[in-house]
């Protein structure tokens, strides 16, 4: 009868032990998983916060320069000269004297948007091309600008002279010394109730631009940024950025909702996140 209660007192004991041993070794670890849980949701708040942070400082630098294309194909649109000469009835002589007023009038302009780079506007009447400073006929204008083997003339004339009015896409750019892509805003001058319209505005911004812009603030935390056209269909994106599958599926679904929009950005801080 003694055993047994001695037997019972040392279980006691042992379980008590057993216990405090438990929670001894224990309790600390399971703390140290709850602290680093919490540690980890607090990183993962503040590195999504910094990247969005980022991603809408890239996206405002992008928007801005957007921004700029459209006031300029405003300016250009409504100057008076360029009223005067593709809704007057002049004769050959006053016209062609209007348009060198024009093209002089765009030097001034070119200087105003440094940042935006090369425009001109087609006179379809004429088939030329007034640019800043010059008068060509379409086929050296296109030579002069995007004939770098990437569109052919009968490409250009498809895109540029007879686009949809007001539509963003990437054309060939050639210079003198190198050759580049630009994003064009494509717009058609306001047409007369019958026939259609006497030209197009045409505003150029080298995508390098676009690109480094966005690689100068995003280029340290990995993020992506896609500039959309009105189809959802990417014309630029930063170097290396190339639109992973997950972000191609969501381009898909957006590009299934019909989106009337001419430009849009898109960014992803990573490949499980779109902002």
């Amino acid at each position: 009868m003694n055993l047994g209660k001695l037997w019972g007192r040392r279980k006691s004991v042992i379980v008590a032990w057993f216990t405090s041993y438990i929670v001894v070794v224990f309790f600390p670890i399971l703390m140290s998983v709850v602290m680093y849980r919490e540690a980890n949701i607090n990183l993962k708040s503040e590195i999504n916060r910094a990247n969005d942070a980022l991603l809408k400082q890239a996206r405002g630098t992008i928007d801005s320069q957007i921004e700029r294309m459209l006031r300029m194909n405003t300016e250009i649109t409504w100057n008076l000269n360029v009223q005067d000469l593709f809704y007057s009835n002049k004769t050959d002589n006053e016209a062609m004297y209007t348009a060198y007023r024009v093209a002089k009038e765009f030097s001034i302009t070119r200087t105003s948007y440094t940042s935006v780079g090369d425009f001109y506007v087609t006179w379809d009447k004429e088939q030329n091309v007034i640019i800043p400073g010059t008068i060509q006929d379409f086929h050296v204008a296109f030579d002069s600008l995007h004939n770098t083997g990437a569109m052919t003339y009968e490409e250009w004339e498809e895109k540029v002279v007879r686009a949809e009015s007001k539509r963003f896409m990437v054309l060939p750019r050639s210079s003198a010394d190198s050759s580049y892509e630009s994003l064009a805003l494509v717009t058609h001058l306001p047409g007369r109730i019958v026939g259609s319209p006497p030209g197009t505005v045409v505003i150029m911004s080298d995508v390098s631009w676009f690109q480094k812009a966005i690689e100068s603030i995003l280029g340290f935390s990995g993020g992506q940024m896609f500039i959309l056209d009105e189809t959802n269909s990417v014309l630029i994106s930063n170097p290396g950025g190339a639109p992973s599958e997950y972000i191609l599926n969501i381009l898909n679904q957006l590009g299934q909702t019909g989106s009337s929009r001419q430009s849009s950005t898109v960014t992803a801080a990573d490949k499980s996140e779109i902002f």
